[in-house]
């Protein structure tokens, strides 16, 4: 279809008769195709909708699994403080069993000689040379910030100092 210069119009073409029969196959296929479309918009948009679901539902499982992450390294952090103060309070306890097996040590002779004189003497002997036990041993009248260098602390006073988390 070539334009007319001179009208500026595009020329026309005679309409021509179509039968009856035509007219109703091609709209009953413009309908089809029509129900299709719809059919297929609505597909669609149920598809959209789906897909804005899972992805929401996977930033919820993404963010769940962060926080879990979170959980577990603070999970290990303490596993870790508290396996230093096991193995602190490990060390301590070998530490009062070797006190205690030197003061049995230093207890010893006289525990013979009390058994020896009869068990009515032992009380008394052993108060009357409390003293002298206590010197053999290492111990003074503040026997409790001079023996081994220990001396009572609080949890609030000996804390451990926080790990720092370790790259793995």
């Amino acid at each position: 279809t070539a334009l007319n210069v001179e009208t500026d119009t595009l020329p026309q073409i005679p309409p021509k008769k179509v039968p009856a029969s035509t007219l109703v196959a091609l709209l009953d296929a413009v309908s089809i195709r029509d129900r299709k479309i719809g059919e297929l918009t609505a597909k669609v948009q149920v598809a959209k909708q789906r897909l804005a679901e899972r992805e929401e539902h996977c930033r919820v499982i993404e963010e769940q699994v962060a926080q879990a992450v979170i959980n577990s390294n603070h999970v290990d952090l303490d596993i870790e403080w508290h396996t230093q103060a096991l193995q602190g309070a490990e060390k301590r306890n070998d530490e009062l069993e070797a006190s205690q097996r030197r003061l049995l040590a230093a207890l010893d002779p006289f525990r013979r000689k009390a058994l020896d004189a009869g068990a009515g003497d032992y009380a008394s002997m052993l108060s009357a040379r409390s003293t002298d036990i206590s010197t053999a041993a290492g111990l003074s009248e503040d026997r409790f910030s001079t023996f081994a260098g220990w001396a009572p602390r609080t949890p609030r006073r000996h804390l451990l100092e926080p790990l720092a988390p370790t790259l793995t």
